[in-house]
């Protein structure tokens, strides 16, 4: 299901707005590449912002992107946790004895995101496949106010905290103090 979605945005020529050149069609598909191998959750979100602007100056019938895009949508949508490999080596590291990690309160994990539907996307999966419970894994990121990411950094530094994963934007990666209790770190 990757290699079908995969294979229906190599093959997109999109014409993003009948008014400019051919240069921004090519830049957003660019864009929308990266959000691509960041997760199906994030390409998504991308090419919902972009119907939407699209929708607001055309009929469905009026530009083709219109239907290229809800093509790519939909082979998106269908690609199930268990079909999104990205995702399944990582649950496969969690669990591998050969990495031992055990959520115990001393062994916390961050996992770094590009994307926050990304972000979103892992929290919630992680949650229901790791079996732990809602407030064992956490999300960190830009769009949360200082008191807010505050608060998660310092729970996640006190051992009694139940949090012992935490899924994170970039925001995290400028001068937060998360090595007390956490030895690893994941680049998704």
């Amino acid at each position: 299901k990757e290699e079908y979605a995969f294979d229906i945005f190599s093959e997109m020529q999109l014409q993003m707005d009948l008014s400019k050149t051919k240069a921004q069609g090519q830049l957003f598909k660019t864009s929308l590449e990266k959000s691509l191998f960041s997760s199906p959750a994030a390409c998504i979100k991308s090419i919902d912002v972009r119907l939407k602007k699209l929708r607001k100056k055309y009929s469905d019938d009026e530009i083709r992107d219109i239907h290229a895009l809800e093509e790519l949508r939909e082979a998106l949508e269908n690609i199930a946790p268990a079909d999104f490999s990205r995702y399944q080596e990582l649950l496969s590291l969690l669990r591998d004895p050969d990495y031992a990690w055990t959520a115990r309160t001393d062994d916390r994990l961050v996992i770094f995101t590009e994307r926050i539907e990304t972000m979103k996307y892992l929290a919630e999966r992680l949650r229901e496949d790791l079996g732990l419970p809602s407030d064992a894994i956490q999300e960190i990121s830009g769009a949360m106010s200082d008191a807010e990411q505050q608060e998660i950094v310092e729970n996640f530094g006190r051992e009694e905290a139940p949090v012992r994963v935490l899924v994170a934007s970039d925001v995290a990666s400028e001068g937060l103090n998360l090595h007390y209790l956490s030895h690893r770190m994941i680049h998704f």
